[in-house]
């Protein structure tokens, strides 16, 4: 939140500006495969635009001690996700969405949720090349998310491709777009398609 101090930096102003012109809130969905970098996607996203970010892998430890990842236990881990969703868009939030979202059917109640709330709805579907997205796996310490190189490619051979139907589902829900940014190469790289493909289309 900006706060209004004799410090404040012009920067802050700038934000709590277009906070205020942009009344309509957004929803902003970001998927993509384990190792993808969508949770990093998420984080910046979230940060910029001051919004409530929810994390599937957060919300799985939250909700089982012990993960299976069976389709069951998905099923409930993306309910609640939604329904954590519903209730910070209620108290006025932006929210940010950070889950794999391979499936259709895990994708359409957020054009449902974005239909009733009226919010302005953003799909960004972050790729990354296999080799780069194993070696992230590979490297990874203490992340909050437990996939590992086998879990992706098995998502991967569940995954259901996005089409044009998927995003642009009627004129009663205001869609932007469905967004891709791919995350091959380096930060700096992928914080301006974040900024270029995203960021500008909400400020």
């Amino acid at each position: 939140m900006v706060k209004y101090t004799d410090t404040v930096k012009a920067a802050d102003i700038g934000k709590a500006a277009r906070i205020i012109v942009r009344k309509t809130l957004t929803l902003i969905a970001i998927g993509g495969l384990p190792g993808s970098g969508k949770s990093s996607v998420a984080r910046m996203v979230a940060q910029e635009l001051e919004a409530v970010h929810l994390n599937s892998d957060r919300i799985r430890r939250a909700l089982f001690a012990t993960r299976a990842y069976t389709p069951e236990e998905s099923r409930a881990v993306y309910q609640a996700l939604y329904q954590r969703a519903a209730d910070a868009l209620a108290a006025g939030s932006d929210v940010v969405l950070d889950a794999t979202f391979a499936k259709a059917a895990y994708r359409q109640p957020i054009f449902n949720l974005a239909r009733v709330t009226g919010t302005q709805l953003y799909f960004v579907w972050i790729t990354c090349a296999p080799e780069v997205t194993a070696a992230r796996l590979t490297a990874r310490v203490g992340d909050v998310s437990e996939a590992d190189v086998s879990v992706y490619h098995q998502l991967a051979d569940q995954f259901e491709p996005i089409v044009g139907s998927d995003i642009l589902d009627g004129s009663d829900i205001q869609v932007g777009s469905y967004i891709q940014i791919d995350n091959s190469a380096g930060f700096a790289e992928l914080k301006q398609q974040v900024t270029d493909k995203l960021l500008a289309r909400i400020h």
